[in-house]
């Protein structure tokens, strides 16, 4: 994994994820749970709110990249 740019805008990272990494991603934040309190917390809602959308994109990824082809002999 790497850091390919950084833009200044609103600060944009882009990543470089192989697709190994992002399935080691996606099975450790299958298994997380977030516990907080909303009301003395109430920035953890948001923040929990984009960790299933980040969730479900990288869910995305895999699935259009796919199982490994293999070269027909």
């Amino acid at each position: 994994m790497q850091v390919l740019n950084i833009e200044p805008k609103d600060i944009h990272v882009t990543i470089d994820l192989s697709i190994r990494e992002i399935k080691m991603l996606l099975k450790a934040l299958d298994r997380v749970k977030i516990d907080y309190d909303g009301k003395k917390e109430p920035d953890m809602i948001e923040a929990a709110g984009f960790l299933k959308l980040f969730f479900k994109f990288l869910s995305e990824v895999e699935e259009e990249i796919g199982p490994p082809k293999r070269n027909a002999a």
